[in-house]
């Protein structure tokens, strides 16, 4: 989730930030908890290089059987980052628009994409956005599903180096979300399939 407080502080919910900064605060001081201060010092020192070190999903992490070192997977991801912040500044009315389980899908997506390091049981992260999407297409949201699930299987069998097949799977349901998320009408979209909901029945002499 580390790009999902720049999509919603670009996008100016800033009632939601406190709720990620203390969901933040509690993940890290429970590891610390967990493993000791040392014991996490150790953990990050060991794994942070090897995990990046690795093949994986996103952009920057592709960069890795091309014979990218973990610097370079690094700044990219970095610059990806800067990038995408750029644009979202860019395109704030449009971001402004969303509701605010869009933006959270939004940021949870770009954050995958862009990641460092995405290796495909992280792609467990993507529950809560096909959730969500669920609610504004009960359709795509499923095939996104199926599509994801045939290539980490494809991937599975194939049992080559790197993910050759669900890393533009994961693009191709990206692609797939945007497309809709620019299709859709945001809260007025939602409102709309609120109403029906909230409107009492008509009855002859009944009243709403």
């Amino acid at each position: 989730m580390w790009l999902v407080p720049i999509v919603v502080a670009v996008a100016g919910s800033w009632r939601v930030l406190p709720g990620i900064v203390a969901g933040g605060a509690v993940w890290a001081l429970s590891s610390i908890a967990i493993l000791g201060p040392s014991g996490t010092w150790l953990w990050l020192s060991q794994i942070s290089p090897n995990i990046v070190a690795r093949t994986g999903l996103s952009l920057p992490h592709l960069m890795v059987p091309f014979g990218a070192a973990s610097a370079v997977v690094v700044a990219a991801s970095a610059t990806f980052a800067a990038t995408l912040t750029v644009v979202l500044v860019a395109a704030r009315p449009q971001l402004r628009s969303l509701t605010g389980q869009q933006r959270l899908s939004l940021g949870l997506l770009v954050s995958m994409v862009a990641a460092p390091h995405l290796l495909s049981y992280d792609l467990i992260l993507l529950a809560p956005l096909i959730i969500l999407w669920t609610v504004d297409n009960e359709r795509h949201a499923p095939l996104a599903t199926l599509a994801l699930s045939a290539a980490f299987l494809v991937d599975l069998a194939l049992a080559l180096s790197w993910a050759i097949v669900e890393a533009p799977a994961l693009l191709a349901v990206g692609a797939y979300y945007c497309h809709d998320l620019l299709s859709s009408r945001g809260p007025m979209q939602a409102l709309a399939k609120l109403a029906p909901a909230t409107m009492l029945p008509l009855t002859t002499g009944g009243r709403v």
